[in-house]
């Protein structure tokens, strides 16, 4: 679980990662380009309620998730993980399909 956590700052507008599948050492290559409006939907996300400090939080996640297929989805999240909050919005913002790529094209 990849969380990159965005306070009082521009969303990106897109991602690019590679990454291992280690059940059959295939190397992945996915590009996923970002709505234009996510900044201004990640302000209208609610803040969530740490359950066991009592606090609010207004901090905004893109979360990355990778598929042995190769697969890539990217969501939109007020916290980081569903556990100990409440009030907790997920939001799947896009998806993408990786391409095999050999070893030596990972950092070009």
């Amino acid at each position: 679980g990849s969380t990159l956590g965005y306070h009082n700052q521009p969303m990106p507008y897109a991602v690019r990662i590679a990454w291992r599948d280690e059940s059959t050492g295939v190397i992945y290559r996915a590009e996923a380009e970002l709505p234009e409006d996510l900044t201004a939907r990640a302000a209208r996300l609610p803040p969530v309620v740490w359950e066991r400090m009592d606090w609010k939080d207004s901090a905004r996640y893109l979360i990355i998730g990778v598929e042995a297929d190769g697969g890539l989805t990217v969501w939109l999240s007020n916290a980081p993980r569903a556990r100990s909050v409440s009030g907790r919005v997920l939001e799947k913002i896009t998806r993408a399909q990786g391409e095999p790529i050999d070893e030596a094209d990972v950092h070009p």
